[in-house]
């Protein structure tokens, strides 16, 4: 999974997000690619997504499968290579179908 979060997509995305605008700063949600990354900044922890936070929900609804979901995140990035996460994915769609599901 380490090698799944420095490419170059996972790197776009947390650039997303941050640059993401929101109405209310309360409500913006950042992508910690690293952990604790975001240690030293003022954010709530309820405004921190993580890779494991977006694979989970993303194969429950995406690929309808809720019992593969429990697996760790590197099992989760080896079953659903190249459907969830991929360099050919736009980062804003994933992010918008993420957060509708």
């Amino acid at each position: 999974m380490i090698n799944e979060i420095t490419k170059e997509y996972h790197k776009k995305l947390e650039v997303f997000f941050r640059n993401y605008e929101d109405t209310t700063e309360s409500r913006h949600v950042y992508y910690e690619r690293r952990s604790k990354s975001l240690q030293n900044e003022n954010i709530c922890g309820y405004q921190k997504c993580t890779f494991r936070t977006m694979i989970q929900p993303a194969v429950t609804a995406w690929f309808d499968a809720p019992y593969d979901a429990l697996n760790p995140e590197s099992q989760l990035v080896n079953m659903y290579k190249n459907r969830v996460f991929s360099d050919n994915h736009k980062e804003t769609s994933d992010v918008r179908l993420l957060l509708l599901s």
